[in-house]
């Protein structure tokens, strides 16, 4: 599976973009209850961010379904990044405005675990390495939910309060990019809205994805909440 033309370009990128999205919402925290002195609001801004995130992903994944990963990937970074920055800029002021920017911000925030999956899925022919490559995909998620809070408390005690957010910038941009200059063809559904009808018709699709929803919430909370 590792000697499939792309295939260790779409893991190195896909490692180093999805760091910033279990970076992020513990930097936020750490940004905002420094500025504002205030954890309530911290955690207010952090939970804005990851419900306009659970929001508005999976039409940003339809979109990339649509157009191609390249055409929706890198134009959704841009975004994110000025949304990131703003953020930072009005971290010292009211709540709305944190708020208001914490939400932009993760909704523009691409999930690139994402990405990598459906890349693999419509590139792998052979159900064995589909799923070596969906193992090793899982194993990467590890790595970065465990290595993300911990990167962003390191650079948040060691440098600034906005070091980590403006670190993960930087992660995303080098995995984004990666991954949107390195799209080919299998990036497009050419069936999207017959398999997506079929999907949701399978009985234990709805309970799993009502499961899913539930176990999110509980990483989630966790983060906030530590």
């Amino acid at each position: 599976m590792l000697r499939k033309p792309g295939a260790l370009s779409t893991l190195g990128f896909g490692m180093v973009g999805r760091i910033p999205l279990a970076m992020n919402p513990v930097a936020i925290i750490l940004l905002i209850s420094s500025t504002k002195d205030s954890f309530a609001e911290a955690g207010l801004a952090s939970g804005a961010y990851t419900l306009a995130g659970a929001l508005v992903g999976p039409r940003i994944g339809r979109l990339a379904d649509r157009f191609g990963t390249r055409k929706v990937l890198l134009p959704i970074t841009i975004i994110h990044i000025a949304s990131m920055l703003w953020l930072i800029q009005v971290s010292r002021g009211s709540l709305l405005l944190i708020m208001l920017a914490g939400a932009l911000t993760g909704a523009t925030l691409a999930n690139i675990g994402s990405y990598t999956r459906t890349r693999w899925s419509r590139a792998l022919s052979d159900r064995k390495e589909l799923n070596s490559a969906l193992s090793i995909e899982s194993v990467l998620d590890e790595i970065s939910f465990v290595g993300g809070p911990a990167l962003a408390g390191l650079l948040f005690v060691e440098f600034s309060p906005s070091f980590a957010p403006l670190a993960g910038l930087v992660l995303l941009v080098i995995g984004a990019a990666g991954l949107g200059i390195s799209s080919t063809h299998h990036d497009i559904s050419t069936n999207r809205e017959k398999r997506r009808s079929a999907l949701l018709g399978i009985f234990m699709v709805k309970p799993l994805l009502i499961s899913l929803i539930a176990l999110g919430g509980v990483f989630g909370g966790n983060t906030v909440a530590i």
